[in-house]
């Protein structure tokens, strides 16, 4: 992003101070409005050169459009918020030299901003699994080593589907990926905001729920188990239903997140060899 003359909003109650201001600055603006009405909505304003008077007439309007926009601003008069503060009886020329180093200064900012949410976008990317959007194999191994380090009570499940591979088979890998994003769906809608779910991998979700005893934990997962299985329904209609296993951790007790994954993985196993379509819980 560059700018190369800053688009400039001249705020004064006086009609010669903002007729003085642009003259002083029409060789290095971009563009300059003398009235906030006259700016629309999806115009860009990189400077804000106001009294503080004005800007106080300007009011919320004017604190909202310069941090969306991340503009810079300059006060003449005193304030404790603007960029710049600038005298009542400041020059043209430090009007013009306080314009031009603000520009760049909003010029670095946006850039900043660009690469921030570049990298956001990136680590989003690297963590989420890009059928389903929930999180993939790799950030559910972070979460879970950095959750259960802390001495709380948790519980982990593993929700498999139940005989996937005929569903990809009589109807395709198109129909399977409607499954697997329908399963993730109603996990996700499931869970509260403490919890964490993820696709561990082809059929396989993972779950982290905090707080929760065996008893409970027992009708939760089932109840998500379930979710699936009324919400994953294949194009000629068919219920998709889908095995679960769990692991409980108490507060006080030291067991390692491998340890509580090879409990539930155990589990989901057992809940397989039991018929499948069931929530079975680790001893």
């Amino acid at each position: 992003m560059t700018i190369r003359k800053p688009r400039l909003l001249l705020l004064s109650d006086d009609a010669d101070q903002r007729k003085c201001w642009a003259a002083a600055l029409e060789q290095t603006a971009g563009g300059v409005w003398t009235d906030a009405a006259s700016v629309l909505d999806d115009e860009t304003i990189d400077i804000v050169i106001a009294t503080t008077a004005a800007a106080a007439n300007a009011g919320q309007w004017l604190v909202n459009r310069t941090a969306e926009h991340r503009a810079g601003t300059i006060m003449i008069g005193q304030s404790n918020t603007a960029d710049v503060t600038l005298p009542c009886d400041a020059t043209p020329r430090e009007l013009q030299l306080a314009t031009r180093l603000l520009a760049e200064i909003v010029l670095m900012r946006r850039e900043r901003q660009v690469e921030s949410r570049s990298r956001a976008a990136l680590i989003r990317l690297a963590n989420s699994d890009p059928l389903t959007g929930l999180a993939n194999r790799r950030a559910w191994n972070e979460y879970l080593e950095s959750r259960l380090a802390t001495a709380d009570a948790w519980c982990l499940a593993i929700v498999d589907l139940d005989h996937f591979k005929q569903v990809n088979d009589r109807l395709g890998h198109s129909a399977g990926d409607e499954i697997l994003k329908a399963t993730a769906s109603a996990l996700a809608s499931q869970i509260r905001d403490v919890d964490f779910a993820a696709r561990l991998g082809g059929d396989e979700f993972g779950i982290l729920l905090s707080d929760l005893d065996a008893a409970r934990a027992q009708q939760v997962v089932d109840r998500l188990r379930r979710a699936v299985s009324a919400q994953a329904v294949t194009a000629d209609g068919q219920r998709q239903s889908a095995s679960a296993g769990f692991a409980v951790r108490s507060a006080d007790e030291d067991l390692p997140a491998e340890r509580l994954f090879d409990r539930a993985d155990a589990a989901l196993r057992q809940a397989k060899n039991q018929g499948r379509d069931c929530c079975i819980g680790a001893d």
